[in-house]
């Protein structure tokens, strides 16, 4: 599985804020994921769960299901504006990070959070406007323990994503699996990869 903007196998397509993937990339991604030949899991990472939910709402005939790693968790943003033809993409302003160097990393992480906020506001706008559609999803969520404050109150956050999502899911508790991947980084296509590709299969036998 490689964590870089291109796509990976068993029918997955990973999103993944940066670190190589320009703006124009990430475009043709979602133009090869609806004209495959079969619904793809999507697959994402932290911020990019953004992007994944809101294409999975908008376009859920195109979509088998979702994995969400260690996603980023906001609940409370304001609604904004989409355009109607506006994609769901991360990287407006394109990064041209082409390795995962620290310096590229450092780089793209700082234009990814002070985006932040408006990927936040965009998910308030995509659950208002498009309904979570009866695909299965599964949360993994990252801690390197599970007994210490901050992997507390990361787990915690990530356990109200899940329960948010269970809440609107057409399948209720059963269209959303959580699994907390302990010990395990943020990163965790490059500390748990045998965790996720089961994921993305067992998604696959959901469907």
């Amino acid at each position: 599985m490689r964590p870089r903007g291109q796509w990976v196998a068993d029918g997955a397509v990973l999103i993944f804020p940066g670190a190589g993937l320009t703006a124009g990339a990430y475009r043709a991604a979602l133009r090869g994921i609806d004209q495959s030949a079969s619904p793809p899991v999507l697959l994402a990472h932290s911020m990019g769960a953004f992007a994944a939910v809101e294409h999975l709402r908008r376009h859920p005939d195109n979509v088998a299901g979702l994995v969400l790693c260690d996603p980023s968790v906001e609940l409370t943003a304001t609604a904004v504006s989409i355009p109607a033809d506006e994609p769901p993409i991360l990287a407006v302003a394109a990064t041209t990070a082409t390795s995962f160097t620290p310096w590229a990393w450092a780089s793209r992480l700082r234009a990814d959070l002070a985006d932040y906020p408006r990927w936040a506001a965009r998910r308030a706008t995509a659950a208002h406007h498009w309904p979570l559609p009866a695909r299965p999803i599964t949360v993994l969520s990252a801690a390197w323990s599970g007994a210490t404050p901050w992997d507390r109150r990361w787990l915690s956050h990530q356990q109200r994503l899940v329960e948010d999502l269970r809440a609107e899911h057409p399948w209720g508790t059963a269209g959303v699996h959580h699994q907390q991947i302990i010990p395990c980084g943020h990163n965790m296509m490059w500390w748990r990869p045998a965790a996720i590709r089961a994921a993305v299969h067992e998604i696959r036998e959901r469907c």
